[in-house]
């Protein structure tokens, strides 16, 4: 399964099943419980109940677990989770309950700068990430074919010199 599906357990601990399947059954359930709430019961304060608890739950279970491989990755998705939670609340700051036009365009800016932020940081990680892996690759498999030649030249040589002895002593 592992092999079909191999980019669903990127980078997660596949040690323990509290790891990754937890996390990979929750973002699935997550999403089937808003469409459920969607279609049962289509007021905005069931939906923005549900959105925040679901937030709420996937971050204190991402902290909990640290379902990652590296602490890098766990840090993001603790940021992003964290973001997406701080959307919920900026919904609330957007519907009916702040009646100020004054009050929502204020906040309106500070939730693009909160946005734009935290995707320029999201973009600048991936970035380092790729780059690093790139030139660690290209660096590891010169050095490795470097590596295996000097390896091989130094078989000869001593193969040679085991040679040269052998008919000097006869």
């Amino acid at each position: 399964m592992k092999k079909h599906f191999g980019s669903l357990y990127l980078n997660f601990k596949t040690d323990t099943w509290s790891t990754y399947a937890l996390m990979i059954h929750m973002f699935y359930l997550r999403r089937l419980f808003f469409v459920l709430t969607l279609v049962i019961n289509p007021t905005l304060q069931t939906q923005l109940m549900f959105f925040m608890y679901s937030s709420l739950l996937l971050l204190c279970a991402v902290i909990h677990y640290r379902p990652y491989n590296d602490s890098a990755h766990n840090l993001i998705e603790i940021l992003n989770e964290t973001m997406v939670l701080a959307t919920g609340y900026f919904v609330i700051c957007f519907s009916d309950f702040v009646t100020s036009v004054e009050v929502e365009y204020k906040i309106g800016w500070v939730f693009l700068i909160m946005m734009v932020s935290v995707i320029v940081l999201n973009w600048i990680i991936l970035s380092y990430d790729a780059i690093f892996t790139f030139c660690y690759h290209v660096i590891y498999k010169n050095s490795s074919e470097s590596f295996q030649r000097k390896v091989r030249l130094n078989v000869i040589k001593a193969r040679e010199t085991v040679t040269l002895r052998r008919n000097k002593n006869k």
